[in-house]
């Protein structure tokens, strides 16, 4: 079982788990890991996020789309924002497919 500690020490890296509690599997990649789009399937991790973190300090920005190719709707989450996919997010919970990082 995965725990915050999977992603918490790991500063500059953005991390996504399939439980809202920290548990079951992490997916954490720094910012020059996701060059340009980067879809979620390859690594078994589509429609499963149910808790978002970015890591990273300074100005960039994890967006996170319910479509595979960086389009439709998403949200976005700046350096050291986190967000569980309940309430206002509900509806990105186990539906998100792909991930962009942008750095301002």
């Amino acid at each position: 079982m995965a725990a915050q500690s999977d992603c918490m020490p790991y500063h500059g890296t953005v991390c996504l788990t399939d439980t809202s509690s920290w548990g079951g599997q992490v997916w954490r990649q720094t910012p020059s890991q996701i060059s340009g789009c980067r879809q979620l399937s390859p690594e078994g991790f589509n429609n499963k996020a149910s808790l978002a973190f970015n890591n990273t300090f300074g100005d960039g920005v994890l967006f996170i789309y319910d479509t595979s190719n960086c389009t439709g709707r998403s949200i976005g989450l700046g350096s050291q924002v986190g967000t569980k996919f309940t309430g206002v997010d509900a509806w990105l919970n186990n539906k998100a497919s792909s991930v962009k990082f942008i750095q301002a």
